[in-house]
């Protein structure tokens, strides 16, 4: 496997490669578990690749992993890893068809470079809001023009119908303008009590709580 590897990797025509999780099970609609396998980016040589790989086959097999198969109760069947050539973003987000708090809108948002930034919490993205049915003129946006707008919601749409559920998907805008959708799975929702005020928080809990958090992701 290692040669087979090697041997695509200097036969490809790319500079950098992405080596991506891909696990039996993961991106359903009751268990995304978004960021509990790995995946690298801007593998350069032989032998970041070999490691890239071997680390994403390994996180199959992580605590956070099985804690969080338990939880849910969805079990994994499988993990394949996939190498691929990496996009270089020039603009890229997150978008959800059907956004949190209000289904009638899509949401979308954004930022300048790669999608990994904005996913891991590394900047404060820009935001875009879009009536579902009835949306009206789409201007432009900060990095974004109105045809490129345009042509986001469009294609997001078109996913969701595709695919037969609301979407969230990861996509880029290469430096040509090109669209590449690196990632579209059905949202998975969390139902709230009725009439509880919910409140998210973009703060820095690591400096009172150092130790894991639970529930992780809502109390």
């Amino acid at each position: 496997l290692s040669t087979a590897l090697i041997s695509h990797f200097r036969g490809q025509q790319a500079d950098l490669l992405a080596v991506r999780s891909s696990a039996v099970g993961e991106d359903s609609a009751r268990a995304s578990f978004a960021g509990q396998l790995d995946s690298f980016l801007d593998i350069g040589d032989e032998a970041a690749l070999l490691a890239a790989v071997k680390r994403c086959w390994c996180s199959f097999y992580s605590a956070r992993g099985f804690a969080y198969q338990r939880a849910t109760g969805v079990a994994l069947e499988g993990m394949a890893v996939i190498v691929q050539t990496q996009v270089e973003g020039a603009v890229s987000g997150v978008a959800f068809t059907q956004a949190p708090l209000d289904p009638d809108c899509l949401l979308v948002e954004y930022c300048e470079g790669s999608c990994e930034a904005l996913v891991s919490g590394q900047v404060v993205p820009e935001s875009l809001t879009v009536d579902r049915i009835q949306r009206g003129e789409l201007t432009a946006t900060p990095l974004l023009d109105g045809a490129q707008v345009d042509t986001l919601i469009e294609s997001f749409m078109s996913l969701e119908e595709t695919l037969g559920a609301p979407q969230d998907i990861e996509w880029t805008l290469d430096s040509e303008g090109e669209l590449h959708i690196l990632q579209s799975r059905p949202i998975t929702t969390v139902e709230q009590p009725s009439g509880e005020r919910v409140v998210y928080s973009n703060a820095n809990i690591n400096e009172n709580y150092p130790g894991p958090v639970t529930p992780f992701l809502q109390s």
